[in-house]
Order: structure tokens, then sequence, then C-alpha cells
């Protein structure tokens, strides 16, 4: 993240942080509260910020708290952004945020958003192409942003948007590629990026099955005791990577990340040193 921006007509750039920063938020607030109102302050991505913005935004943060501003903020990001930023001892504020999951949608509502929303753009996506792009979210939010955009973007391109369009089986397949593709890129990869060697072995055993895995056979394959690979699985389910599955059961909790460890298990072993 390399933070610049406005807050009302106050701008401030990077050079200037964190002064720069808490001084424009000051003063927005300043007018802001004259009316009865405060400041809500939302950040995307926020397990790729550099160290020194999120710094910035501490130090802003804490000093505004301490003067019972009228404040809020949201940040948003993958799972790996709690491990990250929690335990830096510049973020103790984010110690005290809220966590919120987004939770999985019921696939009936994801059909019926993706049909209105294409609807809406003069495009109809049903039948059989409506289907194939609804199962291939798995009801993952960030993945039903990505299925409708590429299916859209290709449905769109081929068709240039005649009055009428009507997405075909074809079409959304290839979106449905494009979206997971992107998914590895933006999700899994920066994902892994963040996790400890140990944590990847143990991801890499979970992938050598087709649905959840027995933590002593997970075990069993790193070569380690259950005691031992129990610490990676406790720290993989607060990192929300896995979940439980009943007794003695995890799976994968982000969707095709089982894919994508088959996919680059290979290059993922070499950066570990494990051989087949």
């Amino acid at each position: 993240m390399n933070m610049g921006g406005s807050l009302g007509n106050i701008h401030y750039e990077k050079s200037r942080m964190p002064l720069t920063l808490r001084e424009a938020m000051e003063q927005r607030l300043d007018d802001l509260e004259k009316r009865g109102n405060g400041l809500l302050v939302t950040i995307d991505e926020a397990q790729a910020a550099d160290r020194s913005d999120m710094v910035a935004i501490a130090t802003a943060v804490q000093h505004l708290t301490s003067e019972d501003r009228n404040l809020a903020f949201i940040f948003a990001g993958l799972p790996s952004m709690s491990s990250k930023w929690l335990n830096d001892d510049v973020m103790t504020f984010l110690r005290r945020a809220q966590p919120e999951r987004l939770s999985d949608v019921p696939l009936i509502e994801v059909s019926h958003a993706l049909a209105d929303t294409f609807q809406q753009t003069g495009m109809t996506l049903d039948g059989e192409p409506l289907r194939i792009a609804t199962q291939a979210t798995a009801g993952y939010p960030f993945m039903i942003q990505l299925v409708g955009y590429h299916i859209w973007r290709i449905a769109a391109r081929n068709q240039k948007l005649t009055f009428n369009t009507t997405v075909t089986t074809e079409e959304a397949e290839s979106g449905v590629q494009d979206a997971l593709s992107r998914l590895g890129d933006t999700v899994h990869g920066p994902e892994l990026d963040g996790l400890s060697p140990i944590d990847k072995t143990y991801l890499l055993a979970m992938a050598q099955d087709d649905g959840p895995s027995s933590t002593s056979a997970i075990a069993e394959r790193m070569g380690k005791d259950v005691k031992y690979a129990g610490i990676y699985r406790t720290r993989l389910i607060e990192a929300q990577v896995i979940e439980e599955q009943g007794y003695g059961k995890v799976d994968f909790a982000i969707p095709y990340l089982r894919e994508y460890l088959r996919e680059h298990a290979a290059y993922i072993r070499m950066t570990l040193n494990i051989t087949e």
C-alpha cells in the first residue's frame, strides 16, 4: 500500500506521514464533529500494507482515541492480516478491534445475485451457464466477485454487449478458469507467503486427501507425532486457513486451496527443501 489521499479537502502525502495524517484527520474531525458527525476510515487489503503506513495509522488512531474523538476504522483483508499485524507491538490498538469473518453465502443467494446483476447490465445469465458460475464460487465472497467479473468481461468482449446478450456455457467456463487463476494470485499465493515452512508442510500433507484429512494421517505424512503436528493445526485454524470437520478431522477453509497446493506442490517443496 502506497498511502496518499485526501480527507475532504485536506490532502496528505506519504513523505509527511505520520504527522500529516494525524493532523489531516484532526482537521476533518473538527469540521465533522461540529455537525454531530464522525469519521469512518476503511482500509482494504490490509495484509499487504507497508509497515510504515500501518505505523502512521496506528500513531494517528492512538492519539485521536486518547482524545475521545468520534472516529472508527474498518480493516479488510485476508486472514493472514490478523497474524501479521496483531503480533506487532506498534499495532496494539488492533487487538481491541472486533474481528468479523465473512461467512460463505448460500448458493441460492449467489445464483439470484449473479442473475440479477447481469440482467441490470443488459446481459442474461441463466440455465447451465448460471449453474456453472454459481457452483464455481463455493459461496466464497471474493470468488463471487471474481466469477461474476470474469464471465461478464468475456461475454461482453465476445458479443460486444448487443441487446439481450446471453452468456454461453463456453463463456461461463472460461470466466471461471480466469477467476480461479486470479484467486490463486490474490488469495492463495499471498496467504501461503505469510505462513511458516512447517505450516506449509502441514498443508501439503493435507492436500493429499480429496476431502477432510485425519490429523493422525497428517502427522504421519509429516514424519512427526500428533502432538507436534497439533501445534500447527491450531495455528492454521486460528489463521482461518483450515477448519475443524469433526473429531480428529480438518479441511481447508479457503476454497480451491487444495487444488492450488497440488498444482504448485513441486515449487513449494523446492522452497522448503523437501524431496519426494
